[in-house]
């Protein structure tokens, strides 16, 4: 392929590819240079290729060019099957040739095939070839195409003929007393005896499975066969050639049961001096199986008394151990006896006995001691309470030597029975007893409440209860005696009376050795909030601030609480000219009518002459400003909650509402501040609130009242007209 290009030929590049299915991937001498214009390419298969050229220029501009080549097959070998074989005199042998192309694959048309073979025998044109019955070679068959040939070798081999057995097969013992037998045979084959593989297995329902020391193999014509169980085995060994003809042969053998142990039942045993033992004897066979004929067994003992002709052994003589044999033949088994004195049950040396008795605490230590013909030290001690006893009652040790000696722990006082069971080593036992009083002791003194706060001027009353040792009200109460270290005084009767704040105090209850206290703080009597004095300050025109003064000198320690209105959206913060710390409490915007409200409020107030300043965010008109101060409200976290609602009025009674929140603290001061958004109204103060500032005809008014107990608390107003308004309240904590 030659392109050509304005800039000249020997700038393009020559990109050759296969395009389309082709039948196999092809490769090029060279590719993407300008040599590329003459290239040599290489293909896997036969088949039609379409070839195509891309010339590219050096700015990327292309052209294409294609080709059509067809590899044809061409017959470059021949492949026969099998390449060699062994045929029996007589016998045939299929020979296939497969003519392949260039490319090793099978020609899709193959040529024709001419056979041929040079002895031991004739092939025909398909390729099978029939053995003479003259045994011989290796012959060689040929398969020819034109030029191309290919060989194979065949052998003439003699007609192989199934094995026999020259020695039948046996066993060696038969019939078998152990667990094995030695299993034998012979055969003959026209391939040699060595060729030969015996394969041995037992036949019909064998007693148990066999296994052999040695199978399917040459050596395998003497093997052991090793059984599990006794009984009448059958076993066939099949003898089998190389080509895979067999002959089988057999042989029977009993295998019987042969008394090999003897058990002796029990193994071993004590016998108390003039008592008697049954002995039993099991005679088992060499794999371990009791014999189902029970041989005649001969007894003996060496010592300790006589054993009859049945095995029923008579202590008659203290001691051993002794050994009692049963014989079968030249086979024994053996057991031991001890022969041991007539036991006693155990008696009470020394009596049970508790200390302290009555008891005061919360234990008691019992003890006791046996005595016993096979020693002290052999019994155990077992302690249980009798009776119903008044509560459960454990035991540091039990059951064992040791607890001769033991400490019972009581959970309620009252009377209790034990028993204590005194058990020898052959379970042989007596029994004795004590009683024991748990009395109730004075412990400890509770008094309630365990702390109280008390109004100076007021009373509580404080009680005591005396407990025992497991904290149990004492049936009868003793007389206290009650004093107090200061706050007040305290009566014989455990009424304490305030008169001086401070604390905690300790308030005692003693009985005897044993008081108890509890802790007094007195408090001042708490301050009630109260209005002391407010000003408003009203402004349609805008401004970023508005300020108010109080028209009297504010008292150190109060509180100031702003109620603050504005035409905007805009933030607002407030302060004074004293100082003070002022928080917003709550802010509401009404965006229908473009309206806010807020609570800023400082407690704990720094006195003087004090103008109280709203700061905003953005110029805003229609400002108004309320401020209060009040007395009686705590200096530090004054706020306790707040709650606001912008809604939609009616003129009912109340229906202008802050919503409720929950006061924590009982006492607090409930302000409330409420806006007409749309217009200037008439607003009354909420059931129970007070009325105390409002400003531009009341188009911003304030109320207050006092919350005698912590609960749902909201600010809420009557209006004379239907009007849009934001409400909002705080509650402050009193001091």
């Amino acid at each position: 392929m030659l392109g050509s290009d304005d800039v000249g030929e020997s700038g393009l590049r020559y990109t050759w590819a296969a395009t389309g299915t082709p039948p196999a991937a092809v490769s090029f001498s060279a590719n993407g240079t300008n040599a590329a214009k003459s290239t040599t390419a290489t293909f896997a298969r036969a088949g039609d290729y379409s070839l195509q050229v891309t010339i590219a220029d050096g700015g990327g501009l292309t052209a294409t060019s294609s080709v059509n080549v067809s590899v044809t097959q061409t017959l470059s070998g021949i492949v026969i099957a099998p390449s060699s074989a062994s045929v029996a005199a007589d016998g045939t042998q299929q020979f296939a040739a497969t003519s392949v192309d260039q490319f090793g694959v099978a020609m899709s048309l193959p040529p024709g095939i001419s056979w041929s073979v040079d002895g031991g025998g004739t092939i025909d044109s398909s390729g099978l070839f029939r053995a003479g019955s003259v045994v011989g070679g290796p012959f060689t068959v040929q398969a020819s195409s034109g030029s191309h040939s290919v060989t194979a070798t065949v052998n003439v081999v003699p007609v192989n003929k199934p094995p026999t057995v020259s020695t039948p097969a046996a066993a060696s013992s038969n019939p078998a007393t152990g667990t094995t037998t030695s299993l034998s045979v012979l055969g003959d084959d026209d391939g040699g005896e060595a060729a030969l593989t015996y394969t041995w297995a037992t036949t019909g329902t064998p007693p148990a499975a066999v296994s052999f020391s040695a199978n399917s193999s040459n050596a395998a014509k003497n093997t052991v066969a090793m059984f599990t169980t006794a009984g009448n085995y059958g076993f066939q060994v099949t003898i089998r050639d190389a080509a895979g003809l067999t002959t089988v042969a057999g042989v029977n053998v009993t295998v019987t049961q042969t008394v090999t142990t003897i058990v002796v039942s029990p193994a071993s045993a004590t016998v108390a001096n003039g008592s008697t033992q049954q002995f039993a004897a099991t005679a088992r066979d060499q794999f371990g199986t009791v014999l189902t004929a029970q041989p005649v067994m001969t007894w003996t003992v060496t010592g300790g008394g006589n054993i009859s002709a049945g095995g029923l052994f008579t202590a008659t003589a203290v001691g051993g151990p002794f050994t009692a044999q049963a014989t079968s033949g030249a086979v024994n088994g053996t057991a031991s006896i001890m022969v041991t004195p007539v036991n006693a049950a155990p008696t009470v040396a020394t009596a049970p006995s508790a200390s302290p008795n009555p008891a005061t605490g919360t234990t008691t230590s019992l003890s006791v001691l046996g005595d016993d013909d096979g020693g002290e030290a052999a019994l155990t001690y077992t302690w249980a309470t009798t009776g119903t006893p008044p509560a459960g009652v454990s035991f540091s040790a039990n059951s064992s030597n040791a607890t001769k000696n033991t400490v019972a722990t009581f959970t309620t006082a009252g009377n209790y029975g034990f028993q204590v069971t005194i058990r020898d080593a052959a379970g042989l036992t007596t029994v004795a007893g004590v009683n024991v009083t748990v009395a109730q002791t004075l412990t400890t003194i509770v008094i309630s409440p365990a702390c109280a706060t008390v109004t100076n001027g007021s009373t509580q009353q404080f009680t005591a209860t005396a407990r025992d040792q497991f904290r149990t009200v004492l049936s009868a109460q003793p007389v206290m005696t009650w004093t107090v270290t200061g706050g007040g005084n305290i009566s014989a009767g455990g009424l304490f009376t305030a008169t001086t704040t401070g604390g905690p105090f300790t308030v005692r209850a003693t009985a005897g050795s044993v008081s108890g206290t509890a802790s007094v703080t007195v408090t001042a009597v708490a301050a009630v909030p109260a209005y002391v004095q407010g000003a408003t300050m009203t402004s349609d025109s805008s401004s970023n601030t508005i300020a108010r003064a109080f028209t009297a000198s504010t008292t150190v320690g109060n509180l100031i609480v702003a109620a603050v209105s504005w035409g905007s959206s805009a933030a607002v913060t407030c302060s004074d000219n004293r100082g003070n710390a002022y928080a917003v409490a709550a802010t509401a915007y009404d965006s229908t009518n473009n309206q806010s409200l807020a609570i800023c409020y400082a407690a704990g107030i720094a006195g003087g002459t004090t103008t109280v300043t709203a700061t905003f965010s953005g110029s805003a008109p229609y400002l108004r400003m309320a401020v209060h101060e009040y007395s009686g409200i705590a200096t530090s976290n004054a706020l306790d909650v707040t709650a606001k609602n912008t809604a939609n009025g009616t003129t009912a009674a109340n229906a202008i509402t802050s919503t409720a929140a929950m006061t924590k603290a009982s006492g607090d001061l409930i302000f409330g501040a409420v806006m007409d958004t749309a217009g200037t109204t008439t607003i009354a103060a909420g059931t129970g609130f007070t009325q105390r500032l409002s400003v531009n005809n009341k188009d911003l008014a304030t109320e207050d009242r006092v919350q005698p107990t912590a609960g749902s608390a909201a600010a809420t107003q009557t209006f004379g007209r239907a009007q849009r308004y934001i409400a909002m309240m705080g509650a402050f904590r009193h001091r």
